[in-house]
């Protein structure tokens, strides 16, 4: 069911803006690949300190987007969501998405460290798989906010 709403997302996007998807899928990768060589190279190194500082971020997107979503429900809309406001939110939102990436990755390399069991690579992979559909979508709308 992913798949298919990440399909709907992609196509509706796609149809308003004719390329953004492939567009969006290639910044995806390469923002990917930088984070990953990042990472690999130790350039930047996942702390306590780091690992608290974009999870809080992390959270405080959840409790705006649900915000958001809440106050959409009643009519209410956000005016930064839009222009020169909305792209740099937007970038932010992608920053930290991108920021998670090396949680994820840490967290895979302690896990493999660590020993744990061959069932919890599903865990590494599922968590890598939310952060890039989550980064492909904010690159989405990135994109599409800086078409208008």
């Amino acid at each position: 069911t992913m798949g298919v709403g990440l399909g709907v997302i992609s196509h509706i996007y796609d149809a308003a803006y004719e390329g953004i998807v492939l567009q969006a899928i290639m910044a995806t990768s390469v923002v990917f690949v930088v984070m990953l060589v990042l990472f690999v190279t130790g350039a930047i190194k996942v702390t306590a300190r780091f690992r608290g500082i974009v999870v809080g971020a992390t959270l405080g997107i959840f409790v705006f987007y649900l915000l958001t979503f809440i106050l959409t429900l009643f009519g209410v809309t956000i005016p930064f969501f839009s222009g020169g406001l909305g792209i740099l939110f937007s970038v932010f939102i992608v920053g930290i998405a991108a920021l998670n990436l090396m949680l994820d990755f840490d967290m895979i390399v302690r896990g493999t460290d660590a020993g744990a069991p061959k069932y919890y690579e599903w865990y590494g992979a599922f968590g890598l798989t939310v952060t890039i559909i989550w980064m492909y979508i904010e690159m989405l709308r990135l994109i599409a906010l800086s078409r208008n």
